[in-house]
């Protein structure tokens, strides 16, 4: 996908989340490994995910999460596989990356600067 003029990955990203924010989900998602999901707020600051609301798979082994809100979720980012909206978000690695918001498919497709 070529990068999106007049956005930076900065557009998408909030320093902290707000206390209340829209949920993205209604019920809990099953995970792609067939686990439930159980629903979890996030305490740390890392990455600016600090109150934000998350589903994370009860299957230890497996560590999937997604988040409960709609932070990243824009009209202009690509559709997935599944034919979903999808996140983007800044990677550890410093990599931003669209992936499927609802997580029900493996889409990831980087930004690309041109």
């Amino acid at each position: 996908m070529p990068f999106i003029a007049g956005m930076s990955p900065a557009t998408f990203i909030s320093p902290e989340m707000p206390e209340a924010t829209p949920r993205l989900f209604s019920t809990a998602p099953d995970c792609y490994c067939g686990a439930r999901m159980s629903r979890r707020r996030t305490n740390r600051n890392d990455n600016g995910n600090k109150n934000r609301w998350r589903y994370e798979c009860r299957d230890r082994s497996c560590k999937k999460i997604v988040f409960d809100d709609w932070e990243g979720v824009r009209d202009e980012n690509p559709l997935c596989d599944c034919e979903e909206f999808t996140r983007g978000q800044m990677k550890r690695d410093g990599v931003f990356v669209f992936r499927c918001a609802r997580n029900e498919c493996y889409f990831r497709e980087e930004l690309q600067d041109d």
